[in-house]
């Protein structure tokens, strides 16, 4: 088996207890998309969903290369050095250090945080925590309200406030406590593992993230999910000290988690940058037709947004079309991008630098 070319990932849908997806549909060019229970789309996946009344790979990517067709997880258990790279499985392992998903509500998710690295390394002994970024592609209205986001607790609350809060689902108090604020297509949202957040309905967002499916539901009541897994089978009284119970001014929020985009500049823009390099980076791709940019060598995956092109490499070229999801191996080497008769937009979404 050969991994000298980059490798599509197909569609990956996964059922969830919130509805959306029918700008993923759209995407992808699915005609009369709609909004159902699989409202993500989890693209070069290594992370099973979990939990008793899902199949033992649920959420997991499929591949096929060079006629061999499985799991990427079992792709990188076999081949991990030429699939991320020697440093990334030195200080790692066989693991892509990543997780992308298409994401689309329709309805409001509840407010929930993930726990940090040193959490997850306590209680569930997870290398990864789940710090996040939201690239926001595009937004609907799907309610009287204009496409938002809640981020961060207005007031620093008493840990044993949240906890009656929690435990009694004083909803009203749990939502009116954050932060809420608009976002367009342009806008990413950086979300620090343990920060408390919400996403609105008629938000359509390319999600990079830690590789795992940890998230503490301090807001459940009104969804169907069941209080133990909402707390993760911790318990209250430990998973509440997962979450960030600081107070943040608007404009701390703001500027520390909220960065604007110009979709339409061309080039190579950071999307994801430095400050969150030891989780993950992402980039946005943006060329005229015929224009190209050089990409060195690295593992990364792809998510095409619009127009299309071609990836040119050593042994040939893969073809690029809007919807198109994929990733390239390390072994790849330097490659170089090129916008077709439209040109070309994409997300590159990459492992964490340190």
């Amino acid at each position: 088996m050969r991994l000298g070319a980059p490798i599509p990932l197909a569609p990956n849908r996964v059922r969830l207890f919130y509805q959306g997806g029918a700008l993923i549909d759209e995407l992808r060019g699915v005609k009369d998309g709609k909004d159902d229970f699989y409202p993500e789309d989890w693209v070069g996946s290594i992370t099973a969903f979990g939990g008793a009344d899902r199949a033992p790979t649920e959420g997991l990517s499929r591949v096929r290369v060079d006629g061999w067709e499985g799991f990427l997880r079992d792709l990188l258990r076999e081949r991990a050095e030429e699939v991320v790279g020697r440093d990334m499985v030195r200080r790692y392992g066989a693991t892509t250090g990543l997780l992308v998903k298409l994401l689309d509500t329709s309805v409001r998710l509840p407010v929930h945080c993930h726990p940090t690295r040193d959490f997850a390394r306590r209680n569930f002994g997870s290398v990864f925590g789940k710090t996040e970024a939201w690239i926001i592609v595009a937004t609907r209205r799907a309610s009287a309200e204009e496409p938002y986001a809640q981020v961060g607790f207005q007031n620093e609350i008493p840990r044993a406030q949240l906890l009656e809060w929690t435990t009694q689902q004083d909803v009203g108090a749990i939502a009116t406590a954050t932060h809420k604020f608009a976002v367009r297509a342009g806008d990413v949202v950086l979300i620090p593992a343990s920060l408390p957040h919400a996403i609105g309905p008629g938000v359509f967002m390319v999600e990079v993230q830690e590789p795992t499916n940890f998230s503490i539901l301090i807001e459940h009541a009104g969804f169907p999910i069941a209080s133990e897994a909402a707390h993760l089978g911790l318990g209250w009284d430990v998973a509440i000290d997962a979450v960030d119970r600081h107070g943040y001014t608007r404009e701390e929020i703001v500027s520390r988690f909220v960065r604007r985009v110009d979709p339409q500049r061309e080039g190579e823009s950071p999307l994801v940058g430095d400050e969150f390099a030891e989780f993950f980076r992402a980039t946005r791709v943006h060329l005229a037709p015929n224009a190209s940019r050089d990409i060195p060598a690295g593992y990364w995956v792809g998510v095409v947004l619009e127009g299309s092109g071609e990836i040119e490499y050593g042994a040939g070229r893969a073809t690029l079309r809007r919807g198109d999801t994929f990733c390239v191996p390390f072994v790849l080497g330097s490659h170089r991008i090129r916008g077709g008769r439209d040109g070309i937009a994409l997300v590159r979404c990459l492992p964490p630098a340190r």
